[in-house]
């Protein structure tokens, strides 16, 4: 308002509005009334009512309450008394307790209503849109480096596929700290400022007290010889049928877990239940153990049974055919069968080991991820989240690897079994003779010296059950899984048997 001292005339007031609206109608965009009164000029400014700034303060409680029911901070929707870590702070509180649980809500609802329409194996996982939380797992796997642990066991708990390298699975030290198990050791000055080698790992090596390696653990996939088991080699090539009804199985195991951490729910049927290590027991309890490992003997004896089939006919036809052209002694049989009551019972006790064992071990590893889980506080649906996410990337236990590795393995002792039988029912074979790979390993080689210069017979074990294959200076294999009729020796192995024929004058 802008009152005149002494009165203006029609004519200044006129030309004060025309002057008012030159300086300010642009500025505001609009056309002010403008009030002016007699007396002595001055310009007096127009505050709020009290009544005007009750409302204002009701209008902002109103805001407050808003954003407290949507869960948004108010650091994010007003800038009084707000700095910088109090704005970051808001962001993540919003983004973990109100932006991820309607994201995990509607990715449930998506999955078990959408996407479950076309196929079970069919996952909507979203990314984890907190970067902070990514910043912990980066510092946490710092932090456990530091501590010992390799990065071979840091990938594992992080669902990552393992390197499987001697530079994975050797724990980062400092290089002022000795390991305990090299104390006493006759340990060179500056040997430990290296990567430890297997020349320090021997000095450190008890010898009255060897240290054994697990055939079971080698074979499916719990241990190393340190020898190249874990190689894989491009022949032989393992069977992909084979492969994939393993790998299947093995992801069914995965998706009935993962199916009943989802349909968990309290009593009211709309909150999560604790999850702890009742829990685990309760998915994998002993009736579904048997379950899964019939799933996994469904998979594996019918492969078992067509690789036997062909190794047991191609090893008879080898010993058989042409011999009686050159006067050797007539074959008892020329065709492989596969109806023996010998080939029938190894094929079962093969099949029957195999559902047994990879599936325990298959469950051990995923029962690593759930006690984690458990550790690290998560409830049922989280942790169906994160094995779902796991399963989709293929890694860590979801990692066809393993399967490929129990296949190469077991075909390679169907095929050896089933060429000694072979060789047994053509009535022309006396014994055996082992056959070393090219470039073979330190273990096998320890298996051929064994055997040099003796008469092997075709039932004859290489290494018996609960034998020990001892190498110098190395760790000693323990064959308890099963004894070794011949090759594979270990993991991947190359080498071979040849048969001792009956000649004429035998």
């Amino acid at each position: 308002m802008v009152p005149a001292k002494n009165g203006m005339s029609i004519d200044q007031k006129r030309a004060f509005r025309t002057e008012w609206r030159k300086m300010f109608s642009k500025l505001f965009n609009r056309r002010e009334n403008v009030a002016i009164l007699s007396g002595e000029g001055d310009i007096t400014p127009l505050g709020r009512t009290p009544r005007d700034l009750e409302s204002v303060e009701q209008d902002n409680v109103l805001r407050d309450k808003i954003a407290i029911a949507f869960g948004v901070p108010k650091s994010l929707i007003t800038s009084d008394d707000v700095n910088l870590a109090n704005a970051k702070e808001g962001s993540i509180t919003f983004l973990r307790n109100s932006v991820m649980p309607m994201v995990q809500k509607v990715e449930d609802t998506l999955n078990e209503q959408l996407v479950s329409m076309w196929s079970d194996r069919l996952i909507l996982v979203h990314d984890n849109p907190i970067i902070e939380d990514k910043r912990i797992m980066i510092d946490e796997r710092a932090s456990m480096l530091k501590s010992g642990f390799t990065v071979d066991e840091v990938r594992e708990m992080e669902g990552q596929t393992l390197l499987d390298t001697p530079e994975s699975q050797t724990p980062m030290i400092r290089l002022d700290i000795m390991p305990l198990d090299l104390v006493g050791a006759d340990v060179q000055v500056g040997e430990l400022d290296k990567s430890p080698t297997e020349e320090i790992q021997t000095k450190a090596a008890d010898p009255e007290q060897p240290r054994l390696v697990s055939q079971k653990g080698l074979w499916l996939g719990g241990e190393e010889l340190g020898c190249g088991c874990s190689k894989t080699y491009d022949d032989p090539i393992p069977d992909p049928k084979f492969v994939k009804d393993v790998f299947k199985a093995q992801n069914k195991m995965g998706d009935d877990i993962i199916k009943s951490l989802r349909n968990m729910k309290s009593a009211k049927g709309s909150v999560s239940v604790a999850f702890n290590d009742r829990v685990i027991d309760q998915i994998m309890n002993e009736e579904q153990m048997a379950i899964w490992a019939d799933d996994m003997a469904y998979a594996v004896g019918g492969n078992l049974a067509a690789i036997a089939e062909a190794a047991g006919s191609s090893a008879i036809q080898s010993v058989t055919v042409g011999f009686a052209s050159e006067g050797l002694p007539e074959a008892a049989s020329t065709v492989f069968d596969l109806q023996n009551t010998r080939v029938q019972q190894f094929l079962l006790e093969q099949t029957n080991q195999v559902s047994v064992y990879a599936t325990g071990t298959h469950k051990r590893g995923i029962s690593k991820i759930l006690g984690q889980g458990v550790a690290d506080g998560l409830n049922p649906q989280q942790m169906s989240k994160k094995l779902r996410g796991l399963k989709e990337e293929g890694k860590g236990i979801f990692n066809k690897y393993q399967a490929d590795r129990i296949v190469r393995t077991e075909t390679a002792f169907a095929q050896t079994n089933a060429m000694i039988e072979g060789w047994k029912q053509s009535g022309v074979v006396r014994g055996k003779e082992f056959l070393l790979a090219p470039e073979a390993c330190v273990y096998c080689e320890a298996v051929s010296k064994m055997w040099k210069g003796k008469n092997l017979e075709l039932k004859t074990a290489l290494v018996p059950f609960e034998g020990e294959v001892e190498v110098e200076g190395k760790k000693t294999m323990i064959a308890d899984y099963r004894e070794l009729q011949g090759a594979p020796i270990h993991p991947n192995c190359m080498c071979d048997l040849l048969p001792v024929i009956i000649t004429g004058g035998a």
